[in-house]
């Protein structure tokens, strides 16, 4: 498979290094479980070394990754994913291999929890789209984001604001992270409350801004797949229900003192006021105004803040809380930055975007490494190796060099 990657041309040895070293690991890291009840087509394992079931955020990564290389791959990735979602329309957090591992970690007898994980499929679905997806693959997307946008509407909004929240501190993706608090104490502190307006619960509701703005493309995804299949009346309600959560988000997730967009409770829109990289998924879905780009860019580039020595921490590092080696209390994650990355060249920050994307890849090709996250106060990998959606990066090298 290695003799089929794209030449890195016009970098420096260091990179090309890492340009190969980042092709190994998402290639080495798939596989295929014959005769499995669920997982039946071929997808990645976040880590051959250290995560070995799949899990849907990761994947809808590692297919981004993959339609640069093979785009049938890419739609493989997603392939166990959509056939793994409930009847009420959830695409789960996890698949497990058995089920012996899901009710060990989740107590569930089967081989999902009952937690999904961030709405990101829409952003590798729409990778593949460009990439010359097939039409068979692409409406069976629609098929599964139109039923997992209905099930986020009916199970993650109670109060039908068009912002969805989560509920769970695992099901975001982002843990023990500082955004959550606040959130937890609350839940805990009156949990017949919150379970009123949700089955099963573990922490206050959250409109969380990267929540809802991966909510806000996965509609937008969604009108255009539609369009494509003559799907004229679905793609009217995705519009509609797109610009609903657009209007949403500027009204009651920016602050104007601080000039920067945060995290709301759901039940009176109070901010939380944890500055963390979520923020920047406005950039990612060009939802901020050019002010409040701007605005961010400022946050960004703060050596207090953002600008650490591997960039982005997961809460900005002059909150009390913040950790540079702290698991998502400090410690920086690639799939943040490249999100980060495309946000800024989408406003025309393309010296900025340039500049993140050489901070990363000048530690990551000192080793060469291609963890699961880094100390952002030196550069340290830590987590688990070979991990694969750092393999991300491998566009970062792709944008500053010529390849072949």
């Amino acid at each position: 498979m290695l003799e089929k990657i794209p030449r890195l041309t016009g970098g420096k040895s260091e990179y090309e290094r890492l340009w190969k070293y980042m092709w190994y690991v998402i290639l080495s890291n798939r596989v295929s479980l014959e005769g499995h009840p669920v997982l039946s087509d071929p997808f990645n394992m976040p880590s051959k070394f250290v995560f070995r079931h799949q899990w849907l955020w990761d994947s809808a990564f590692h297919a981004i990754v993959l339609a640069e290389y093979d785009v049938s791959m890419a739609e493989e990735e997603l392939l166990n994913l959509f056939a793994s979602q409930k009847p009420d329309g959830r695409i789960p957090h996890e698949v497990f291999i058995s089920k012996e591992f899901c009710r060990l970690f989740w107590d569930v007898d089967d081989y999902a929890p009952w937690t999904t994980q961030p709405p990101v499929l829409a952003i590798a679905v729409e990778r593949i789209m460009e990439k010359g997806g097939s039409q068979t693959f692409l409406r069976k997307a629609f098929e599964a984001l139109d039923r997992y946008d209905r099930w986020f509407r009916s199970h993650r909004d109670a109060d039908g604001d068009q912002l969805m929240a989560y509920v769970d501190y695992l099901e975001s993706g982002w843990d023990n992270a500082v955004r959550w608090d606040e959130a937890l104490p609350l839940f805990q502190s009156n949990p017949e409350k919150y379970g009123k307006l949700y089955t099963q619960i573990r922490m206050a509701p959250v409109e969380a801004i990267d929540l809802n703005c991966f909510i806000y493309n996965q509609r937008t995804v969604l009108s255009t797949l539609a369009d494509q299949l003559g799907l004229r009346a679905e793609a009217e309600e995705y519009r509609r229900l797109a610009a609903e959560t657009a209007e949403g988000i500027r009204r009651t997730m920016w602050d104007s003192e601080t000039r920067f967009y945060y995290d709301i409770l759901e039940e009176d829109n109070r901010f939380l006021g944890v500055k963390s990289p979520a923020a920047f998924a406005t950039l990612y879905t060009r939802l901020a105004t050019e002010e409040q780009a701007e605005n961010l860019l400022e946050h960004l580039l703060i050596a207090e803040e953002f600008w650490t020595r591997f960039p982005l921490p997961t809460v900005s590092a002059d909150h009390p809380s913040y950790d540079p080696k702290g698991y998502w209390r400090g410690r920086s994650w690639l799939n943040q930055i490249w999100l980060t990355y495309h946000g800024l060249r989408r406003y025309g920050f393309e010296e900025e975007a340039r500049g993140l994307a050489e901070k990363v890849l000048d530690i990551m090709a000192s080793g060469p490494s291609c963890n699961e996250n880094y100390d952002s106060s030196t550069g340290e990998p830590l987590g688990a190796p070979d991990f694969g959606w750092s393999t991300l990066a491998l566009e970062f090298l792709a944008d500053l060099f010529s390849t072949t």
